[in-house]
């Protein structure tokens, strides 16, 4: 199978940086003949080389992602939230057995590791069933060759100490939302009560980075438009966080998608202002991703991840959650993936590693079905310049007129 890659000609280094967008290894070359063998359209004569010094592996299982969502209930009132008309369910013991079943079944001894993310709602409301899990997952993983991690999507408004030290004792990674800097985050994620909520999450975010280790700290931007209020996040976020502690946190921004934003999420503009965006938290410290994804790593398009909600109900991704047409009961459940009838628009791309069609979500809110979501210039744009901030960070001098276009794509 043939490998893509993002290469980045140092003309006055007379070098070629390669990233391999599967496996995100990257690798400087500047034997002679392998460059004459590039420049002649004949790289992958050179792919024994890039076998050899690890530039491309066997293939990897996937990492199976179960997301279960331990409530519906939230103590937020965000206006554009699908769950406010979701009815709660708990879980029984009866479910709780059933989905342990299901995950002995199919997972353990089949993958070296799998991961369980609990959301919700706010599944800090339901904190019990977010423990009854852990512990019943912790006694069937106890000694076994399959690893667990877990992982919480929260609020951030309810990491009391005595949940973070359990969170901290279990490996937690967390991911908070934002929706952007305090002004618009208090415009559309306030208590029920209509207080706002901002103050309170960044002294979650403070306590986190500061009191608990073992804690993997993720804070995701929600972005809706273009918007220059965005560009105080990491000013606001700087007060809070003295330089020595930002690289704890690993920083992104999501392109929220809606009916009304998705025309404009892909124009020139709107990359422009995100790529700013990372820049910004780039130079502040803060960690951020390597590569942008369309649907590559992609919980619909394989037969290994789930989501199950209350009732023990399954979806194949948790953004589907509140269409249940696309639901399946968990008795007897069969996992499948999904594939969008544009099956082969990607077998001569190189950015299938990071696409795959694209996100068909994004697809089926647009128009209800799922098919084909290229977003090809996105993904050239944001990933050739994540590329160039990756060599800045490991040292390569780049040339003074240098420009995202000087990145191009190859098949190894």
């Amino acid at each position: 199978m043939l490998e893509s890659a993002l290469v980045y000609n140092n003309k006055k280094e007379n070098t070629y940086y390669f990233k391999n967008l599967d496996n995100e290894a990257i690798i400087c070359l500047d034997d002679p003949k392998f460059i004459e063998l590039y420049q002649n359209g004949k790289c992958s004569e050179s792919r024994n080389n890039f076998l050899a010094c690890g530039f491309i592996c066997d293939e990897i299982k996937s990492t199976p992602l179960i997301v279960i969502l331990t409530t519906y209930n939230c103590n937020f009132n965000c206006p554009y939230c699908y769950e406010h008309e979701k009815k709660d369910v708990s879980y029984t013991d009866n479910d709780i057995d059933m989905i342990m079943n299901y995950i002995e079944k199919n997972y353990l001894g089949v993958y070296p590791k799998i991961e369980i993310n609990f959301s919700g709602g706010e599944p800090l409301i339901a904190f019990s069933n977010l423990k009854k899990f852990v512990t019943c997952l912790n006694n069937i993983f106890d000694g076994l060759s399959t690893q667990v991690e877990y992982s919480l999507t929260t609020n951030g408004s309810l990491l009391s100490n005595d949940i973070l030290n359990f969170l901290n004792k279990n490996k937690f990674s967390i991911q908070i939302s934002l929706d952007g800097n305090r002004y618009l985050h208090n415009k559309t994620r306030s208590f029920k009560n209509n207080t706002p909520s901002y103050d309170v999450i960044s002294e979650s975010i403070k306590n986190i980075v500061l009191n608990y280790p073992r804690i993997k700290l993720t804070l995701r931007y929600n972005i809706v438009g273009i918007d220059n209020v965005y560009l105080s996040m990491i000013d606001e976020l700087n007060s809070i966080i003295d330089i020595e502690y930002r690289n704890k946190i690993f920083i992104y921004f999501s392109l929220i998608d809606t009916k009304e934003f998705i025309a404009t999420s892909d124009s020139l503009e709107m990359i422009e202002f995100i790529q700013l965006l990372y820049k910004q938290a780039f130079d502040n410290n803060y960690n951020i991703p390597t590569s942008y994804t369309s649907g590559g790593d992609c919980m619909i398009k394989d037969n290994c991840s789930i989501c199950i909600t209350p009732g023990n109900k399954v979806f194949k991704c948790y953004s589907l959650v509140s269409y249940d047409e696309l639901s399946d009961n968990m008795q007897g459940y069969e996992n499948k993936p999904i594939i969008h009838k544009d099956k082969l628009c990607y077998e001569s791309c190189a950015f299938k590693p990071v696409c795959y069609g694209g996100c068909l979500y994004r697809s089926y809110i647009k128009d209800k079905v799922f098919s084909r979501n290229c977003r090809k210039k996105l993904l050239l744009e944001l990933n050739a310049f994540l590329f160039f901030l990756q060599l800045h960070k490991l040292g390569v001098t780049i040339e003074k007129d240098f420009d995202v276009k000087n990145i191009t794509t190859t098949f190894i």
